[in-house]
Formats: C-alpha cells, sequence, structure tokens
C-alpha cells in the first residue's frame, strides 16, 4: 500500500494523493520528482520523468503511442519519434538490459 497525503479541494473533501510510486526495483518520490533504482538516484529530465510516473501510473494497462502522447505531451508537439527517443533514453537509464526490457 502507498503512503498517502490529504489535500483538501476548494470543497472542502479530502482528496488522498500518492507520494511515491513502487514497481520492481524502482521507486518514484513524487514530492522531490526523484526516481529511485535500486535505492540510488537516477537524473531524469523532466520530460522521462513524466513519462515514467504516467507508466508507472498505469501499470498493467495497454499504453498505445496515441494515449502516451497525449498524456504525457500536448498532442500538437510530442511525435512518435520524440516518443520512442525518450522511451530509449529511459531504458538506457532503468534497465539491467535496455535490449530486453523487463516488464514492471
Amino acid at each position: 500500500m502507498f503512503p498517502v497525503v490529504l489535500d483538501l479541494m476548494a470543497v472542502g473533501r479530502p482528496v488522498p494523493q500518492l507520494q511515491s510510486l513502487r514497481a520492481g526495483n524502482l521507486e518514484i518520490d513524487l514530492r522531490q520528482r526523484l526516481l529511485l533504482r535500486e535505492g540510488k538516484e537516477v537524473h531524469l529530465s523532466p520530460k522521462e520523468f513524466d513519462l515514467r510516473v504516467f507508466m508507472m501510473r498505469n501499470q498493467g494497462a495497454l499504453l498505445t503511442r496515441g494515449k502516451l502522447l497525449h498524456s504525457v505531451w500536448d498532442r500538437n508537439t510530442g511525435t512518435n519519434r520524440s516518443l520512442r527517443t525518450y522511451v530509449r533514453y529511459l531504458r538506457k537509464k532503468i534497465e539491467s538490459d535496455p535490449p530486453n526490457p523487463s516488464t514492471s
């Protein structure tokens, strides 16, 4: 179970917000915008971070290129090429065997 923080919306109802995400040997601290792999910090660009957060929040879901572009990029600025490039960058930074990525 993930730790939560309560944030009050304008209507006054508490809304739980995640502080961190975990998948396999990765942990993301959402407040500090940090990615840890096996407890060690991995430097990510802002776009790499946003892409990895989206992927971790949607573990197990089919993520199409269109969904990734729409959710992480402004649909008019992101391209399939930029998406492939950022996924390649992420794999190099977080996978022990980038050409054969794990499913977590």
